[in-house]
């Protein structure tokens, strides 16, 4: 099987995009995005971290199980 009929079955099974070119321009949206005010951080996450971080602290031989999730 030589490159050519490779890349047309390649082509074939996938299925070509109608134009190899971007439809739209992603600038705007990159400028809206860097235009949004940054995510805050509520109570709700800090109380979640600090009973995390407790909870290793009273059961340290979780934490593999932990690394082990992530």
């Amino acid at each position: 099987m030589n490159d050519d009929s490779l890349i047309r079955a390649m082509k074939e099974a996938l299925g070509e995009p109608a134009t190899p070119e971007l439809e739209r321009d992603l600038w705007p949206r990159m400028l809206e995005r860097l235009g949004r005010p940054p995510v805050w951080i509520t109570w709700l996450d800090w109380a979640l971290l600090a009973a995390m971080a407790a909870w290793c602290r009273l059961f340290p031989e979780v934490v593999p199980a932990l690394l082990y999730q992530l």
